[in-house]
């Protein structure tokens, strides 16, 4: 029969410890979003992609533009050309893929399923949501705007007109900056000019950006920098979500506190002359019954927090790891047993 070495079964001690903190930390500690752009399954066939600037946490509360493709387009076409301007600005950004060659009516309920997606993983500020698009999407970023409510601002691109009777938020009529080519067919043909005059009509804050020698589908990158600044100038009236941040950070210092222990630990097994426990240790066996520890199951953070953190029992899980391995460590430290 092999020997039981002290030696081992404080190893066993070490093992326990590590691997049981290990798992705590997994589900304690907030996991940041992937920065970068990520494709998001709405389910039913629908899709959208966001892009998560790398210099912000998601756990913070962050501006979010919801952007909607032009008709017949795809999110992917637009991503290289926003995406420069979202980093810089630490702008978060939402792109679905409408369920038609354009928008309508029908896609609410896919807006709001990427919306609630986003929501999953980032912090979205809600005095600093946008909405904005390109053509028949840019249309419809100031149709949903002015319908409803809580939008903080709108960036439009190359869109027709399209008439609004009234404001669903006459409070706060949100602010338009409009783009346009001068070789756009909605720029020669009325479109800017009549919705400029709707917006005087309605009260509405605007600003049109023309730009020579550009058409309906190209415009220099300084207007989208243009828009995307004017968008972060404005916030809806009310008060920003507080940071999520803070039970990342208590987790964190919890698992920095099992690891020290776990340091100390190992530095007592190395001075404690394992070969001579060895030798006195004779031929033996050791029953280990284990019991499973419930650091609670991970959850999604309903109101929009950057990632998933653990329940309510992580504390506890941790405690109880260091509980099983304290008592597997003392049981390491008694005399040898000696069978007979």
């Amino acid at each position: 029969m092999r020997r039981v070495r002290a030696h081992d079964v404080r190893r066993c001690a070490l093992g326990i410890v590590v691997i049981l903190v290990t798992a705590c930390a997994w589900a304690s500690v907030r996991v940041e979003a992937q920065a970068g752009w990520r494709e998001l399954d709405l389910g039913g066939g629908h899709r959208a992609v966001r892009f998560l600037p790398s210099g912000v946490r998601a756990c913070d509360p962050l501006p979010l533009l919801l952007f909607l493709h032009g008709a017949g387009g795809t999110p992917d076409a637009y991503e290289s050309q926003l995406d420069t301007h979202a980093e810089a600005l630490g702008l978060v950004l939402l792109l679905p893929q409408s369920t038609g060659t354009g928008w309508s009516d029908a896609d609410v309920t896919v807006l709001n399923d990427a919306l609630d997606a986003i929501g999953v993983e980032v912090n979205v500020d809600d005095t600093r949501s946008y909405l904005g698009g390109h053509s028949a999407g840019g249309a419809f970023s100031y149709l949903l705007t002015y319908d409803g409510t809580g939008i903080a601002a709108v960036f439009s691109m190359s869109a027709p007109f399209y008439m609004v009777s009234a404001l669903g938020e006459p409070s706060y009529p949100a602010p338009i900056h409009m783009y346009y080519g001068d070789m756009d067919p909605n720029y020669t043909g009325g479109s800017a000019a009549a919705l400029a005059s709707q917006w005087d009509r309605l009260g509405v804050p605007h600003e049109t950006d023309v730009q020579a020698g550009y058409a309906h589908s190209t415009w220099p990158a300084s207007s989208i920098r243009a828009g995307f600044d004017f968008l972060l100038a404005h916030r809806h009236p009310g008060a920003s979500p507080p940071s999520r941040c803070g039970d990342a950070d208590a987790a964190a210092s919890e698992v920095d506190a099992a690891m020290a222990f776990v340091d100390a630990a190992a530095i007592e097994l190395d001075a404690s002359g394992l070969d001579a426990a060895a030798t006195a240790t004779d031929a033996g066996t050791t029953d280990a019954h284990a019991r499973n520890v419930d650091g609670g199951r991970s959850r999604a953070i309903a109101s929009g927090c950057g990632c998933r953190v653990g329940g309510h029992r992580r504390s506890l899980g941790i405690a109880w790891a260091l509980v099983l391995a304290a008592l597997v460590w003392r049981h390491a430290r008694r005399p040898p047993f000696r069978r007979h």
